[in-house]
């Protein structure tokens, strides 16, 4: 299962605060891949020489780890650029951004992907944002895209019925994290993260308790995990109440083994739902902020900072779950 954080972009006064995102990179040992200015780092609002900045402190932070660059441009002329770029600067692969405003048919999405794999020949990544780009990507194109040899999906969407179709002709990574628990029933190849930003070992170990081996699973509301034992269930609506008999009426940090599992999960589930309540990346820069990881939370226009209302449930939600995220 394969941890891909999509990395935010810090700035300080306009420019890119490196020594904030290097603290940031160094956060993510346990990731397997992180992705440079996507729709989290703020791709579409960066020159090529500040994706250079960050793609060269990938390298020399990580460099074991999978490196991607977005390609973000509607213009498919400009995509191939952005794609070049990304060949000759060393990444693994591409994620590719669907035309949004430049909304195109299912031949003209299909002739995007073709030419800007023509221009890299890297692995490439299909990105299904229908939220930003407004629809979805068409099932037999990617079907048909894959038979030419790309390898990934990024399906951020709601459907999991969809994500279960395209998953029998490509590589599937989660890209809603409010669903994490849905797509995990799934054969997904892993998840591209926002929220491993600010936790990445939490994000890693619940990835590995939903979707090791099958020994997690989640059924009818509730996670279920199995013990050597018996199998322990623990309801996911915040009693935490362990039916095993050796850790009944217990509280979370009982005698039984597969608590602290079950309280991750809440606790991710709890940050997954603040990190997409208001536009990505607003609130993740506003929690790495008050991390301590970033410097401040400043955005590029058109984005602007986290609301009042955000800001004040996020220092709630640090109050409580800090130690979780460590």
């Amino acid at each position: 299962m394969k941890l891909i954080t999509a990395l935010a972009t810090p700035f300080l006064h306009g420019k890119i605060h490196l020594e904030s995102f290097v603290k940031l990179l160094e956060s993510q040992i346990c990731a397997d891949g992180v992705l440079c200015a996507g729709t989290t780092g703020e791709g579409a609002a960066l020159c090529a020489c500040e994706k250079k900045l960050l793609l060269n402190a990938c390298k020399a932070v990580l460099p074991d780890k999978q490196l991607w660059l977005g390609v973000s441009s509607s213009v498919t002329a400009v995509a191939q650029v952005e794609a070049e770029f990304a060949a000759k600067n060393g990444v693994y692969g591409v994620l590719v951004t669907p035309p949004s405003f430049s909304k195109c048919t299912k031949e003209g999405f299909v002739r995007h992907v073709q030419l800007i794999k023509e221009a890299c020949d890297l692995p490439i990544m299909l990105y299904n944002a229908p939220s930003r780009c407004g629809y979805v990507l068409w099932e037999d194109a990617v079907k048909q895209l894959a038979q030419e040899g790309i390898e990934y999906l990024k399906d951020a969407g709601s459907d999991i019925g969809y994500a279960e179709n395209c998953e029998k002709h490509i590589k599937l990574l989660c890209g809603n994290e409010e669903k994490l628990s849905e797509f995990c029933k799934t054969d997904m190849y892993g998840v591209v993260s926002v929220v491993s930003n600010v936790a990445p070992h939490l994000t890693a170990d619940v990835l590995h308790s939903l979707h090791c081996d099958g020994e997690n699973a989640v059924k009818n509301g509730e996670f279920t995990a199995k013990t050597e034992d018996e199998p322990c269930r623990c309801n996911s609506n915040a009693e935490y109440t362990c039916k095993k008999e050796t850790c009944l009426e217990k509280s979370l940090h009982s005698l039984c083994p597969t608590s602290e599992s079950c309280r991750e999960q809440e606790v991710f589930a709890t940050v997954a739902s603040l990190c997409f309540r208001e536009i990505n990346p607003l609130p993740i820069k506003y929690l790495l902020y008050k991390t301590g990881v970033f410097d401040n939370f400043e955005m590029r226009l058109p984005l602007t900072k986290a609301s009042k209302n955000l800001q004040k449930d996020a220092d709630e939600f640090l109050r409580q779950f800090l130690p979780f995220l460590r």
